[in-house]
């Protein structure tokens, strides 16, 4: 928020502690005090005007709120504690579930002017089909997502 604003006036505030620095091109980790070498951070009076003026955060962090946070190895995402086998059995038991109903209910209608063993089987292959591709579906994207996790810890 641009220091002149209304919230700021009459406080007494440390200026070169707590204008906000424009950090956008830093990466990694910065500890308390080591952004001091990048430039105040500009921000603008209205919202149709330019970000001229240096501002203060609207939440600014005490002393021990700056300190970082260690995540250590035990607390960090384990995927390879993850059972993709129990996973998809248990994706597959809801998907059939959710599939029978669909079937049922949604499904019946169409194949009710069928031949009787025609529509039965339409609509067992439809279950299956209908909870099979949905476990898969979902336990790609899964998969997916832990090799993500397991890159970004290694």
């Amino acid at each position: 928020m641009p220091e002149t604003n209304d919230l700021f006036k009459g406080a007494n505030i440390n200026r070169d502690r707590w204008l906000v620095r424009d950090v956008a091109g830093a990466t990694g980790y910065l500890a308390a005090g080591a952004d001091r070498t990048f430039d105040f951070k500009k921000f603008a009076v209205t919202v149709d005007a330019e970000p001229t003026i240096p501002g203060y955060p609207i939440i600014p962090l005490s002393d021990r709120l700056c300190k970082p946070i260690e995540i250590g190895p035990e607390d960090r995402p384990r995927p390879d504690l993850f059972s993709m086998d129990d996973f998809k059995r248990r994706v597959l038991n809801r998907a059939q579930t959710v599939a029978d109903v669909l079937v049922d209910v949604d499904l019946r209608p169409f194949t009710d002017s069928m031949n009787r063993f025609s529509a039965f089987g339409l609509r067992l292959g439809a279950r299956t089909l209908a909870a099979r591709a949905a476990t898969e579906i979902v336990a790609k994207k899964v998969d997916a997502a832990l090799k993500d996790i397991k890159q970004v810890f290694e």
